[in-house]
């Protein structure tokens, strides 16, 4: 029979873990182990309703959470590009429009953290305009 741990958050099975089962642990019915482990794989969380588990949807992650991410994936695939380009201007072999390519990565690297001075952060950022995207030129 399995138990669930709530301040662990881990499972225990009395064949493997024997006596190293935490004294918190609440014996599950049977088919709540696969239901629980399932749930978890489809974005829910398992809680503790009246000192049982039960699955519920995960939160959304704050505003502020999803911002900083966004920007650091922003600042990751400039850094990228910069990293990219930085050695053919350098070397003097590069084509013109990459010349240019990298300066404007640069600049757009460059003013990603202005964003959170900016009005919107962190619900709705104004991020700046992705060099060489169309559809922000």
């Amino acid at each position: 029979m399995y138990k669930f741990d709530p301040e662990s958050k881990g499972f225990y099975l009395m064949a493997i873990h024997g006596d190293n089962i935490p004294y918190t642990a609440v014996e599950l019915r049977p088919g709540d182990y696969e239901r629980l482990v399932n749930g978890q794989s489809d974005q829910q969380e398992i809680a503790m309703v009246d000192g049982y588990p039960v699955l519920q949807e995960r939160p959304a992650p704050p505003a502020q959470q999803m911002a900083e991410l966004m920007l650091a994936q922003l600042d990751h695939t400039a850094a990228g590009e910069i990293e990219r380009l930085r050695p053919a201007v350098d070397g003097g072999y590069a084509k013109e429009a990459d010349v240019e390519l990298l300066a404007q990565w640069q600049r757009y690297r460059y003013e990603l953290p202005d964003v959170r001075s900016l009005p919107g952060w962190p619900e709705q950022p104004a991020w700046p305009p992705r060099p060489g995207d169309p559809a922000t030129e």
